[in-house]
This record gives C-alpha cells, structure tokens and sequence, in this order.
C-alpha cells in the first residue's frame, strides 16, 4: 500500500463528512484513511464510524482528548502506507490531490515532504482566495526560516519511514507542530511543493488557532525556529531535553519577545538599505507604520538579507549554561 490518509478529529461534527467524502472521491483508489477521534463530544464520531461501515479503507481510532500533535502520532504509528497523506477534518482535498502527490514523489525520489497550493474557503464552502508556494527546497526553507508563507498542514504529504526516523512529531510543540516536524525533514532532505491548489482550506470562527488571536500559534512558531537554528549551529536542542529545560527555554524566549528592543537593531538595518535604494522612500515610510506586524517585519528581513531575530537569539543562546547552574 503506497497511501495512508491521516485525519485527527475533535468536534468537527459541522465538516467532518465533506472532508471524508473528498478523500474518498480521490482519483487515486488504493489507499487506508485513518481517522482518529480525540475524545470528541459531538456526533462527530457516529458520523465517521457510519462512513467506515460503508467502507473498508476506513479505520476508526477512539482515544481520550489528549491533542493534535499526540494523535497525529499514534497515526503515524498504525500507517501501513509508504506515503502519509495529512487532512485536517474541516478540509477538502481535490480529487486528484493524492495521485498528484505521489507522482511528484516517485518524480522526485530526494523530496521527504511535498505540499501545495490552496484555495482558502469560508465555514459554508465558498471560496475566498487562492495561495501558491515557492515549489523548491531552498526557497521553501528560507520561508520556513523567516516564518513567512509555507503550504498548509492538510497539504502535506510525506514519507513515513523518514519521519519515523525523526520521532514524529514533537509532543512538546501543542501548537505548530507540523513547522517544527519541517524544520527537522529540512535538515535531513529535500521538501517541496506542488505549484497548484490541490487542497481547500476552511478559515473559520472554531478554529482553534484562532482562539487567542493566534498568539500561542505565534510563539510556538518562534520556539520551533530557534531550535532549528539552535541544531543547525550545532548546539543543543531544547526540545529534545526533559521538560524543566523545555520551561525554561520558553521563559527565555518569551521574554526575548516581549522586550520592545529586540528587533531595534534588526530595524536600524532594513533603514539604512531601504534608504539606500533609489526611490524607497515612501515605501519604507508605508512599512515602518507597519513594523510591529510580524510579517511585515519578517519580509523585510527576508527582502533585505537580514538574519532574523530568532537566528540571533540562538546565535548567543546555549541550554548548557542553564544546566550547568541547575
């Protein structure tokens, strides 16, 4: 079997059969379709089991609410496939979405990790814009490295025996997991994307991204790019030390992004090259009202070849000094 589907469910009740009617529609037929319910409240799992009853390629995981990354994992582990295939249970995949994928990988044997473009749609299915990705490794890996656009979770599709290799996703990341998992496939191989939407995207009021302005999400996107650059200069990895150090990792980086004046220095030097290009004045005058919007800012890094903050942090950061005081 070349496929496994891996879909992790918690009260998803209002989209959960649409996207389990998308993958079933797939081209491409020879495939099992994990679905785990993580302690859902809802009718959510009568709904999947009703479907799995239809149809042998489904299998039902029932388990207590223990989050995403950890039922993610226990999928991951019961996959027969060579391939996983990630949904979330409020996405649609297009129906050609699987035979793309795997096309592309037996293409492209160095790629671990291909996504796709996507259509961004509504909580009533209605489309609502379109989003392509750079579609090769180097590039994708300096939109990871500057936390700028990056193909979406549901789109990834991977190879298992290398993320199993890696340890699968990381439990301590509750929230961009799937980054942090990037991040290490990145370090070991090649990642890529498909230059067309072959997933549709729901932004909607329950998701759970969203249920504190996205600032949990925000952090742990930032933890997961200073332990990439933590491993890549070859120290320590934080995430990978027993949980006292993980706290204090987060202290420590949390309060790096509290402080007002951690991006100063950074923002002294896009000033001083934006007002070195002929012509920028307005424009950087635009961006600086903006500059305490996070991706506005990381553009400039990006634009102007600036290492970003988080780099640096790692740059003068070492766990050691923390243990060796404890």
């Amino acid at each position: 079997m070349n496929i496994t589907v891996l879909t992790s469910c918690y009260n998803s009740s209002k989209y959960i059969e649409t996207s389990i009617k998308s993958i079933l529609s797939q081209t491409f037929r020879d495939f099992e379709y994990i679905i785990i319910d993580d302690g859902s409240t809802d009718n959510s799992l009568s709904i999947i089991k009703d479907y799995a009853n239809k149809d042998s390629r489904i299998r039902v995981i029932e388990k207590s609410n223990t989050g995403l990354t950890d039922s993610l994992n226990i999928g991951i582990n019961e996959a027969k496939g060579e391939w996983i295939a990630r949904l979330d249970a409020d996405d649609i995949s297009v129906n050609i979405r699987l035979e793309k994928q795997l096309n592309f990988v037996k293409n492209n044997p160095a790629a671990y990790l291909v996504g796709s473009g996507c259509y961004i749609i509504d909580g009533e299915g209605e489309i609502k814009n379109k989003y392509l990705y750079p579609s090769d490794h180097n590039k994708l890996t300096k939109n990871l490295e500057y936390d700028l656009s990056f193909f979406p979770h549901s789109s990834a599709f991977f190879n298992r025996a290398i993320i199993k290799e890696l340890g699968g996703y990381n439990n301590y990341f509750t929230r961009a997991q799937d980054k942090d998992l990037w991040f290490r496939i990145t370090e070991k191989g090649n990642i890529a994307c498909i230059n067309e939407p072959l997933i549709r995207l729901r932004k909607h009021d329950d998701m759970i991204s969203l249920d504190d302005k996205g600032l949990k999400q925000f952090k742990m996107n930032v933890y997961a790019m200073v332990c990439h650059f933590l491993r890549i200069q070859n120290k320590k990895d934080p995430s990978h030390m027993e949980k006292e150090t993980w706290e204090f990792f987060k202290c420590r980086v949390d309060d790096f992004l509290s402080n007002d004046l951690f991006t100063s220095y950074q923002i002294k030097k896009i000033q001083l090259k934006t007002f070195s290009v002929k012509n920028k004045y307005k424009y950087f005058t635009y961006l600086h009202n903006l500059i305490k919007n996070p991706y506005i800012l990381n553009k400039l890094f990006y634009c102007f070849n600036i290492k970003h903050p988080a780099y640096n942090f790692a740059k003068n950061f070492n766990i050691e000094d923390f243990c060796i005081k404890s």
